[in-house]
């Protein structure tokens, strides 16, 4: 009884790791079926375990033997297709920077509106010694406590909004001009900074998307993308994107924006950044740093915890 009880549950988790895979490759059309996509690595773990319990108890049914190998192939693909469009960058050597180019620290941090972790926060950011900060969920209170931050960076913008869509950039390298863009259905602001590298004026953009939560959100998000990726197609100038987009490499609004863009994600399939909540194995990317080919990219990092549910990540470029 006990046996056909947990065999009943391991075969619906089973039913439900399989749609959800199949649900994923649909992610261009709703907000559910983009949620489904970005699990590719959990559907696998998922379903060895499944697999291992199924063998235990010498399990002999085709058909869930047939799906279990059906979840792996398909998820296993996805995952093959990504590191191949975007392999991991290879170890940074002097001699890969041959113009002699100098690095550019840059950092992103999505605080969590309703985070306290304050000192957490500044000791990151001071920590890091980063050129320049994005900082996503910003707001009066938030503005406060990074006072003492804003002396070691005194190029400093902030749009503080009360509901999780503030942003702000710290820079330590003199900003020529900040501007405020609107984008997508809601008009969600999306901030710039021009500074000068290498004698070229060069833009960086933050950016935080809306999570796919709901059908509106969702066609939000992929009104925000398309919105600043013919901003970037327009402008022309060398361009660094920061921010939590809510979209990690498996989905149709990555993989659409990075057409549209032609930019690089310096980051790699296996530098998970949400949700700093959960167990490593259950982690997701949804915060990215994106450069134009003017730049190469000498080291991405995650983090590390400051009460947020996102973890920080910092980009190196040149």
């Amino acid at each position: 009884m006990v046996k056909k009880f947990f065999l009943h549950n391991l075969n619906g988790f089973l039913f439900w790791t399989l749609f959800g895979t199949i649900l994923g490759f649909f992610s261009k059309y709703c907000f559910l079926t983009d949620i489904c996509c970005h699990f590719k690595f959990q559907y696998i773990y998922a379903t060895v375990i499944i697999l291992i319990f199924y063998l235990a108890m010498k399990i002999k049914d085709k058909k869930l033997y047939a799906a279990i190998l059906l979840v792996l192939i398909l998820n296993t693909a996805e995952i093959i297709r990504c590191i191949v469009i975007s392999p991991p960058e290879k170890p940074f050597s002097v001699q890969q920077n041959e113009e002699q180019k100098p690095i550019i620290k840059i950092g992103l941090i999505n605080l969590l509106t309703s985070n306290t972790h304050y000192q957490s926060v500044r000791d990151e950011i001071l920590n890091s010694n980063a050129d320049i900060f994005v900082i996503e969920e910003i707001n009066t209170d938030w503005s406060g406590e990074l006072e003492e931050i804003k002396k070691v960076y005194p190029y400093n913008y902030e749009y503080l909004r009360e509901d999780n869509f503030g942003l702000a950039i710290y820079s330590k390298i003199p900003v020529k001009q900040f501007n405020v863009l609107y984008a997508g259905n809601f008009a969600l602001p999306v901030l710039t900074a021009m500074i000068e590298y290498n004698g070229k004026i060069t833009e960086i953009i933050a950016v935080h998307t809306t999570p796919p939560t709901s059908n509106a959100y969702f066609k939000n998000t992929q009104s925000m993308l398309e919105d600043i990726a013919k901003y970037v197609q327009t402008r022309q100038l060398p361009t660094v994107i920061v921010g939590d987009i809510n979209s990690s490499r498996f989905s149709y609004n990555y993989a659409n924006f990075i057409k549209k863009t032609k930019m690089k994600d310096c980051g790699s399939i296996f530098q998970t950044t949400w949700t700093a909540f959960w167990l490593p194995p259950m982690r997701i990317t949804l915060d990215h740093i994106f450069v134009t080919k003017d730049f190469g990219v000498a080291d991405f990092k995650v983090g590390n915890k400051v009460g947020s549910d996102h973890f920080p990540v910092f980009a190196e470029v040149y």
